[in-house]
């Protein structure tokens, strides 16, 4: 293998690494042990969401640099900025201001502001960057109805159990302005299966008649419910599926979104699909399943 330059790891930081290198023109390759965590995650990126012993949390995330570097100055960014919280915060932004356009498109989010995102278990989750699906998950300021809508059979996401977690972490936080409610929705074609997972929804979505079939379903219960904002399981795993985003809220007249999930879920197969399409763009050179031992160096 020649190359100029090695990474190891292929995930965001590896694969953002190698493209920033092939893009000034080294030759570069990655190499993995194996898939890495990446398809498994949420796909939120956190900057910095808490500070040890600091209540609640960063706000905006690169002002807890400084008290970072005082509650834990063997924090990776405060030894990226050589102990300097300001050098620390300059590396950070340069850092997304140089992520590919491919990650820029997929998310939304910037260094000025963390929030919370509701999740699959109920529970708030700050972070500073979600992919466009979990945007309608956002809390923001602005009185809200969220309807939790899960699937018949798929055990992953039980809408009730959320609901009620997600009301007492918004009283808690003093969110009373967002509402919560529960529901279920029935995906057509799935009826059966065993182990029902959010891929395999998503794959049956593919189909026209299935998606529309749900599409008609939604639309009974927004009628219903009158929500401002519906969230599903995170199930569009596709480019095809995120555009339907889009035909979903203008049946059912509302925001349709997801909650961030555990594995398995859509966020994280997309930003995979997003980093190898990188890789192969830029003509990076990717071996998988493959250990790094100790560089020995010849000469």
């Amino acid at each position: 293998m020649e190359t100029d330059v090695l990474v190891i790891g292929k995930g965001i930081a590896g694969v953002v690494a190698a493209a920033n290198l092939a893009k000034s023109g080294k030759k570069v390759s990655i190499i993995a042990r194996g898939y890495g965590a990446t398809a498994l995650s949420s796909g939120c990126l956190d900057v910095l969401s808490y500070i040890p012993q600091v209540q609640g949390i960063a706000q905006p995330p690169l002002s807890g640099f400084k008290m970072l570097a005082i509650t834990n100055n063997n924090h990776p960014y405060i030894i990226a900025g050589e102990g300097d919280a300001g050098k620390a915060e300059e590396i950070v932004s340069e850092a997304f201001a140089n992520l590919p356009e491919e990650i820029k498109e997929l998310y939304v989010g910037s260094l000025e502001s963390n929030f919370y995102v509701i999740t699959g278990f109920g529970t708030l989750k700050p972070t500073t960057f979600v992919q466009k699906p979990l945007e309608p998950a956002i809390i923001g300021d602005e009185p809200k109805k969220i309807l939790l809508t899960g699937i018949n059979g798929l055990l992953d996401f039980n809408p009730v159990m959320a609901t009620s977690v997600a009301a007492l972490d918004l009283k808690k936080r003093s969110l009373g302005h967002i509402k919560v409610k529960a529901a279920k929705v029935s995906v057509k074609g799935v009826e059966g299966i065993p182990t029902l997972t959010t891929s395999t929804i998503a794959s049956v979505l593919g189909e026209k008649e299935a998606f529309n079939d749900f599409k008609s379903e939604l639309s009974k219960i927004a009628k219903s419910e009158e929500p401002d904002v519906i969230l599903l399981p995170s199930i569009f795993t596709t480019p095809e599926l995120v555009k339907s985003i889009e035909e979903l809220e203008n049946a059912c007249g509302c925001k349709i979104g997801e909650v961030a999930m555990a594995p398995p879920n859509a966020a994280g197969l997309r930003i995979q699909r997003v980093l190898n399409n990188i890789c192969e763009k830029m003509g990076i050179k990717t071996y998988q399943i493959m250990n790094v031992t100790p560089v020995i160096k010849d000469g």
